[in-house]
């Protein structure tokens, strides 16, 4: 059934009724509260705070350059900024003692430290001798600037995390991984938790998957951890009390223990303490190359939306769902695809996913998604049970090679921040905003924050993202410089990803990224079948005492309403669609690009 046509029907019977809707639970259904999210959960810039805290874990700081890590500090505030960077070196675990049965196909050679264990209490260590010690450094990013720091040149090691502290809130961190495989750039965490998932992972043969475990805090944290593969749930040896030390990081190479496998999603669960975990991962096949970087999910969320998407036969797309819950979860996945009208409405996905399982969704199976056309998406919980999901693209496009995964965003918001950006010669770059309100048309501005000001973008200000609508924006067609860290201001709460790539023949490097929220309109992303258009004057509610009538029941729309056809579309006319456009701002971006600060 088209989940259109109660949409329509729904907001018509709304209009015409005009009443106020108490939504009931079906009999046997349990009442389901309300995410939340909070910058423990999801990266929030918090611009009126008085201090800010970001945790980068994964990367790495040695000649061996597998996934060079870089911190990148934007400061949008009208003051400047003195950000400490405290930069912790760790080793790369040795593989386990113990080995799996099913693990002994595995032919990698054993590198890295020796892990010891205590048999006492069943926990296994890692060896950080020899290790240089944290070591700070105080930098200042001037008002409405940007720095970046290579922790390469800060200390030297096979992994290195960084803890980047403010007494100024409002900053925004994104940390970047380069290698010859490709290149990512992703926000750093603003918390670190208990425990972390990841919906995605690839062992196989041409892939090197690395756990990075940042632990800033004096006391010591246990680990444990489990893994759903396309074969079952592992719970491999090395990770039944591994210990991550106090202000060190650790990596693990996830093949030495989960063999050669396609499809990984993971849960870590700290016993003890609070950690930060990142994903880094490279593929270097021969048909396939890649570089990726992903911090973790520390809640499962009821909503994932994702801004971008795109398949055909050079690009391939796929979206995976994990449920690391001890329920049963009810899964729909809607796509919303450019021009309706004319490439229709995709059939909603339905999952259901047994506890502690996973499954990988490919949108253009039957068809479904249509092929060279751009669309979104939009992981929900059908029954309250939270999920974590990632989207998946391998692409060798020209321009456009490489892979790039990310979490979608639990979240809307009227601003969004980007630390790192570039849009000339050796960069492509854009935005993709959706709307997912059925009813409220957005207006949205695009800034450059960069060389001590605030520029908006020409051609881009005063878009009109109407209801439902997502639009891409190119930043190449509109500027050209190599220090455009931007801020998306939208009057109306939306989602907001980055796609950014390496252009030239041979480069490969790209990365898509959902952006830094800001307070301003934050909330759980609205699901267009419940909403209700807040604009109506809908009178005053009925006196339960006094009026026998029940308005918990849905109206119905009155019998000279004409419903649709099933392939008809009705469009509701905005209030404001008439009113008078601003004056669009034609500045032009023109900023020098900041040296990178080398402590």
């Amino acid at each position: 059934m088209n989940r259109r046509l109660p949409v329509i029907v729904v907001v018509l019977g709304v209009l015409a009724a005009a009443l106020l809707i108490d939504r009931s639970v079906g009999d046997g259904a349990e009442t389901v509260e309300a995410a939340t999210v909070d910058a423990s959960v999801f990266p929030i810039a918090s611009p009126g705070a008085l201090s800010a805290t970001w945790y980068c874990a994964g990367g790495t700081a040695d000649e061996e350059a597998f996934a060079d890590h870089s911190v990148t500090v934007l400061n949008p505030t009208d003051q400047e900024a003195t950000v400490t960077v405290t930069v912790y070196a760790g080793r790369i675990a040795a593989p386990s003692q113990i080995v799996d049965p099913e693990d002994l196909d595995a032919d990698e050679e054993e590198t890295g430290d020796e892990e010891t264990g205590d048999e006492e209490t069943g926990t296994t260590a890692v060896e950080q001798a020899d290790l240089p010690e944290p070591v700070t450094r105080d930098v200042a990013v001037g008002p409405q600037s940007r720095q970046r720091i290579v922790l390469s040149e800060v200390l030297q090691a096979p992994i290195a995390s960084a803890l980047v502290e403010s007494e100024t809130g409002g900053i925004v961190v994104e940390h970047e991984v380069t290698s010859v495989n490709g290149h990512d750039a992703k926000p750093c965490a603003t918390g670190a938790a208990p425990e972390w998932h990841f919906a995605w992972g690839d062992t196989t043969v041409d892939a090197r998957e690395l756990l990075v475990l940042f632990n800033p805090f004096p006391q010591d944290a246990i680990v444990d951890g489990r893994f759903s593969t396309e074969d079952g749930i592992r719970e491999p040896v090395r990770f039944d009390g591994l210990v991550v030390p106090g202000r060190g990081t650790v990596g693990v190479d996830l093949g030495d223990d989960v063999t050669r496998r396609e499809e990984v999603a993971a849960t870590i669960t700290a016993r003890s303490g609070r950690i930060v975990v990142d994903r880094v991962l490279r593929v270097n096949g021969d048909a396939d190359r890649g570089l990726t970087v992903q911090t973790g999910v520390p809640e499962p969320q009821q909503a994932w939306v994702f801004p971008d998407g795109f398949r055909s036969d050079e690009v391939r797309e796929e979206f995976v769902v994990y449920n690391p819950t001890d329920e049963v979860s009810e899964v729909t996945i809607d796509f919303v695809v450019d021009d309706p009208e004319t490439n229709g409405i995709p059939a909603p996905i339905d999952l259901s996913l047994a506890p502690g399982t996973h499954q990988v969704v490919d949108p253009g199976v039957d068809d479904r998604v249509p092929a060279e056309v751009g669309h979104s998406a939009t992981v929900r919980s059908a029954n309250g049970v939270p999920v974590v999901a990632e989207r998946v693209v391998h692409s060798d496009r020209p321009n456009r090679r490489g892979i790039t995964v990310t979490t979608g965003s639990p979240v809307e918001s009227q601003t969004w921040s980007f630390a790192v950006g570039a849009a000339d010669g050796g960069n492509d770059e854009f935005l993709v905003l959706v709307n997912l309100d059925p009813q409220i048309l957005a207006q949205v501005d695009v800034v450059a924050i960069a060389g001590g000001q605030r520029l908006p973008v020409a051609g881009l200000t005063g878009i009109e993202l109407a209801p439902g609508e997502r639009k891409i924006v190119s930043l190449d067609e509109n500027t050209d410089s190599a220090n455009l860290p931007l801020e998306v201001a939208s009057t109306e709460p939306i989602v907001v990803e980055r796609g950014l790539y390496r252009v030239g023949e041979e480069e490969r490097g790209m990365t898509n990224a959902v952006g830094v929220p800001g307070p301003e309109g934050l909330r759980i992303p609205i699901d267009p079948l419940d909403a209700v258009p807040e604009d109506i004057d809908v009178g005053e509610a009925d006196d339960p005492e006094t009026d026998g009538d029940d308005d918990s029941e849905v109206p119905e729309a009155p019998d000279d309403v004409e419903l649709p056809e099933p392939d008809e579309t009705i469009v509701i006319d905005d209030p404001d669609a008439e009113a008078e456009e601003p004056d669009a701002v034609t500045t032009t971006v023109t900023t020098e690009e900041v040296p990178e600060t080398t402590p």
